[in-house]
């Protein structure tokens, strides 16, 4: 088979003899047409199955008539870029670090807030009742029924409200707008953001609570919020919390480049955004209604949907970046789970830093946490200008 490269030369082998471009043949895959406009790549023992969509992710069928599919660019033509000019927005993309506002002031005027312990021994004090034989307390929700209470002095929201419901929809609408307006999209669009972003947001969080059943995972857990010393719940943060969130947010820019797909440096990043965005939004929704609501403050809310959104936002952005280079190995990999150890490898930087976050945030040193967030930032936007130079060559 000939096809023309990219200078316009007609070739038949993986390299071009002119410009030095590479590509990979893929022989036997075939290409499908989807629905939305997107093309899906089918492996040899594919053909008369379906494949899900890179694009929109329904599952179209391949039939045996299909055509070869195109070979894969590789490494681009020599001096040019295969990398989508982002214009003004790679000037923009600085202001993402605004962000961090919230948890700034968070820190230098939170002072030192009582535990959730504390706040309801104070609210039994201030509320004695008699509990009838029989009523069971076992969760807060309970004790706060008991007491006929709805919240405690100082917290902002009732402890039976859904106003954190509201703010989930306004956190995703705006940092939808955010990664649209201010980071270049690449082979990315506005569908593949919501897609991922919701994906990460409800399945990815089901199978992060799959994963706390693991024996290990169990084990580094309780290393993490159990009684331990600062190295202990480091290894717990690191181990437990920062491998299993971070490989779960990565999981669907994984399954695209087993599949073929064909996302460039800016598309991927987008793609990290969106789903650090998804878990970030779904998990400040578990914490107001379990730690927050009746007890808290509002400020808290403002740095959870905010602050703490936009963080995951950059490990997964940085991740995105790094398994981007991994691409090849992942899709040529000849099971699912060899893709496992480029994404623990992409990931590892945002790992370490998700784990040093909540380290010390455990131990009250909220400065020092804040330096590691600053700190992230800096590695995320290292990562993408350097994963947009490897693109262009």
């Amino acid at each position: 088979m000939t096809f023309r490269c990219a200078c316009g030369r007609e070739i038949a082998g993986p390299g071009c003899p002119a410009c030095g471009a590479l590509y990979d043949l893929r022989p036997g895959w075939r290409a499908v047409r989807c629905a939305c406009g997107a093309t899906a790549l089918a492996a040899p023992g594919q053909v008369g199955t379906s494949i899900p969509c890179a694009g929109c992710f329904l599952r179209v069928a391949v039939p045996p008539d299909a055509p070869p599919a195109p070979p894969v660019l590789k490494r681009p033509p020599r001096g040019t870029s295969t990398a989508v000019s982002g214009g003004i927005r790679d000037r923009l993309r600085w202001l993402f670090p605004l962000t961090l506002l919230p948890l700034l002031i968070h820190t230098f005027h939170a002072g030192d807030e009582p535990s959730v312990r504390d706040l309801m021994r104070r609210a039994v004090e201030e509320n004695p009742v008699v509990v009838e034989p029989g009523v069971i307390i076992a969760t807060v929700d309970d004790l706060f029924r008991v007491l006929r209470i709805e919240r405690v002095e100082g917290a902002f929201h009732s402890r039976f409200t859904g106003a954190h419901w509201l703010y989930a929809a306004l956190a995703a609408a705006g940092f939808w707008a955010l990664i649209v307006g201010l980071f270049p999209l690449g082979r990315a669009n506005s569908l593949h953001l919501w897609t991922v972003g919701l994906l990460i947001g409800t399945g990815g969080i089901l199978l992060l609570l799959g994963l706390h059943r693991l024996p290990f995972v169990k084990v580094m857990y309780d290393a993490a919020f159990g009684e331990t010393g600062f190295v202990t719940s480091l290894v717990g943060y690191t181990l437990g919390i920062g491998v299993c969130e971070e490989l779960v947010k990565l999981l669907p820019l994984a399954v695209v480049f087993r599949k073929g797909g064909t996302l460039d440096v800016r598309g991927a990043v987008a793609w990290g955004l969106a789903m650090g965005a998804g878990f970030g939004v779904s998990e400040a929704v578990f914490f107001s209604a379990n730690a927050y609501n009746g007890l808290r403050p509002g400020g808290i809310y403002v740095v959870r949907f905010v602050s703490v959104v936009a963080l995951h936002m950059a490990w997964s952005g940085t991740a995105a970046a790094w398994l981007w280079t991994r691409r090849d190995e992942i899709g040529d990999a000849e099971h699912a789970w060899s893709g496992l150890w480029p994404m623990l490898t992409a990931s590892a930087g945002s790992i370490l830093l998700h784990g040093l976050y909540d380290g010390f945030l455990k131990f009250g040193v909220g400065i020092t946490a804040l330096c590691v967030a600053a700190l992230s930032f800096v590695y995320f936007f290292w990562s993408v200008d350097r994963k947009l130079a490897e693109e262009r060559g």
